[in-house]
């Protein structure tokens, strides 16, 4: 019987820590959030949500993984849609390994969604993240230098 009660209070205790978790996840505010249109090998598109900073007058995203399967689109045809503020513009997304960067978009990120930001990284290592900038696609941008509308 006393290697039950310590078995129930360790399940009582992980049901508390994951609702408070999935509670926390619900009632944080999200921040900004962009729609990146990727395209996959067949032509098909494809979109992802994601949180955005500017950064030295340039936007960066950043993928949690190198293994994201938006990421592995971009590496394939790094040309994509980005919808901002309800605008869409087309860009280059250019995936960066520069430590110093990361460093310091990850830091963007943190001040910018301030808990949404420390909760998201609290399974996953920011060393193993990756920045993406994202650069206006070749011939399209306005020339104010600020990207040109998405053709429809």
């Amino acid at each position: 019987m006393t290697l039950r009660r310590p078995a129930r209070r360790m399940m009582i205790a992980l049901g508390v820590a994951v609702f408070v978790l999935i509670a926390g996840a619900l009632l944080i505010e999200e921040g900004e959030v962009v729609n990146l249109t990727t395209r996959d090998a067949a032509s098909h598109t494809l979109e992802t949500q994601l949180w955005i900073v500017d950064l030295d007058g340039s936007e960066y995203l950043r993928a949690g993984r190198a293994e994201a399967h938006w990421l592995e689109r971009i590496r394939s045809r790094p040309e994509v849609v980005l919808m901002r503020a309800g605008v869409g513009s087309e860009r280059v997304a250019v995936p960066l390994e520069d430590p110093q960067l990361r460093a310091r978009v990850n830091r963007a990120m943190r001040e910018k969604y301030g808990a949404s930001e420390r909760f998201f990284w609290l399974l996953r290592d920011l060393e193993a993240s990756v920045p993406i900038r994202l650069d206006s696609a070749p011939g399209t941008a306005a020339s104010g230098g600020g990207p040109a509308e998405a053709r429809p």
